[in-house]
């Protein structure tokens, strides 16, 4: 009976020694390079992205895994735009199923010109205000 209560503690103690790393400090991955990129392609097939490593950090309460790279590169055709870094939620039940998906994509830019801004961002919606207004803007 001392072996099973001795057995039953240190798997606790485990477990939640696993639960507070991943929450805290968290760990790198490249595993998920593949499912953001398929997700930004069903998006527009024209666009790529170019990954590095991604941080993966538990959150315990909402069940979910916190992802977030730096330095990556969103590219479309010959244009491209350089991104501050990108961060999104993982439920951890899509990652058991098959059903893969990303809520709350949160993007960042580095400091660009608002001319750019526009024109790469006709690529996802041409529109007769965007192209207006590329236009009307000099700089």
């Amino acid at each position: 009976m001392k072996i099973i209560l001795k057995i039953f503690v240190v798997l606790i103690f485990i477990i939640i020694f696993l639960v507070g790393y991943l929450s805290f400090i968290g760990f790198e991955t490249t595993r998920f390079n593949n499912h953001i990129s398929k997700s930004i392609k069903n998006i527009d097939s024209n666009f790529k992205i170019d990954l590095k490593e991604i941080k993966i950090v538990l959150d315990p309460l909402k069940l979910n895994l916190n992802a977030k790279t730096i330095g990556p590169k969103l590219i479309n055709r010959n244009e491209s735009i350089e991104i501050e870094y990108l961060k999104t939620q993982i439920p951890i039940g899509s990652i058991f199923t098959k059903k893969f998906f990303i809520k709350n994509l949160e993007i960042s830019t580095k400091s660009l010109k608002i001319k750019n801004l526009i024109s790469f961002s006709r690529k996802f919606q041409n529109t007769a205000e965007l192209y207006i207004l590329e236009n009307i803007v000099k700089k």
